[in-house]
Order: structure tokens, then sequence, then C-alpha cells
């Protein structure tokens, strides 16, 4: 809830995105590896290359750098 007490609005990531894409999102705007993400999030390495590879499906991007990209535009955008 946001200060005012008005809920925040869904934005397109928010309904685009799970909770836990949103977290690996999160990390790879940080600068952090597979290999650091996964004790965050409770997996192997291997499943975070995977939801990765996801994040780049939906963000209709190629490569991991352009997600990373994407997500900090994201961030900015407070969306």
């Amino acid at each position: 809830m946001a200060k005012s007490g008005l809920v925040r609005p869904r934005t397109y990531t928010d309904r685009l995105l799970s909770g836990r894409e949103k977290r690996v999102m999160e990390c790879l705007v940080e600068g952090k590896f597979d290999s650091e993400i996964a004790p965050i999030i409770g997996v192997r390495p291997r499943t975070v290359t995977r939801i990765v590879g996801e994040l780049c499906d939906k963000l209709g991007v190629r490569r991991r750098a352009r997600a990373n990209l994407t997500a900090v535009y994201v961030r900015e955008r407070g969306g």
C-alpha cells in the first residue's frame, strides 16, 4: 500500500511476471550472477538460468544483457 493509503495500480510487469521472476529481475539489476541469485530464491543456478531465459522471452529480448537494460528501465519508471 502506498503511503497515501491508496493501493498502487498494477503495472504491466506486475501482470506479466511472476513473483520469482520479478525477484530474479531485481537481482539482475544489481549485477548478480546466477550462482549468487540461486541461494536468494532457493533454487539451483541452472534453474536461475532457465528463469532468465523465460524473462527474456516474456520481455521480448534475445540476450541477458538486453533483459538487464529492460529491467533497469522498468525499475526507473517505477513499474
